[in-house]
């Protein structure tokens, strides 16, 4: 039996966003899954945000 956990770390930012921004009848995630997309999102922007503030970016 193979178990499949939603991890959103593993999915890609242009995965995540059409998680989020897609009518919730295209794909079988729970609120839960869709919450972690949501914060996963945030942490990446916040991380991007922080790295362009910092002169990483260019």
């Amino acid at each position: 039996m193979t178990l499949n956990r939603f991890n959103a770390q593993e999915l890609c930012t242009r995965k995540l966003s059409e998680l989020v921004k897609n009518n919730p009848q295209e794909h079988t995630i729970t609120d839960a899954e869709l919450h972690e997309a949501i914060l996963e999102l945030a942490q990446r922007r916040h991380d991007l945000t922080e790295l362009s503030e910092n002169g990483k970016l260019g």
